[in-house]
This record gives structure tokens, sequence and C-alpha cells, in this order.
């Protein structure tokens, strides 16, 4: 549990990084075998597709092939903050 708590702080982080960088407030990590394997502030390319956790995936799938050897179990957060 307090793993998930790591990763939920990592992702907010993320968030509030690229909050300050004045783009959409999201950020995203992808973890496998309790090892960070990507993470990713969201993009200012208004491109719908350069999501965080889009971005994060790719990664890993270049990292690990597109079964993502070596990971039987893959957590991807993603966060989005909620910023008023």
């Amino acid at each position: 549990m307090d793993d998930d708590k790591k990763c939920v702080k990592m992702a907010i982080d993320l968030a509030i990084k690229s909050y300050n960088k004045g783009v959409f407030p999201s950020g995203a990590l992808l973890v496998c075998n309790e090892k960070i394997i990507s993470e990713h502030l969201a993009s200012s390319s208004l491109n719908a597709h350069h999501h965080s956790n889009s971005k994060c995936m790719d990664e890993a799938v270049e990292m690990l092939g597109k079964k993502l050897e070596g990971c039987p179990f893959i957590l991807l957060w993603s966060l989005v903050l909620c910023v008023w």
C-alpha cells in the first residue's frame, strides 16, 4: 500500500510540474516489478495522442517490446489535477 501511495504522490508531482509549465495538469508513470519504467508530463502539443499516459506506454513498448516482456504486473498511474 505504501508503494501505491508513493506512486500516486509521484503522479501528483508530475501533474503539478506540468501545471507550473503552463500546460494541462497531468502526469503519468508506468511501474513494472516495482521499478519506474517511464514517466511523463502533459505536452504543450495540441495533438490529442500526446497524452502523458500514452507517452508512458509508447516508451515502455520501445524498451520492453510489444508484450512488455518481464512485466507480469504493470501499473500505469495517470493523474489529472482539477485546478480552479
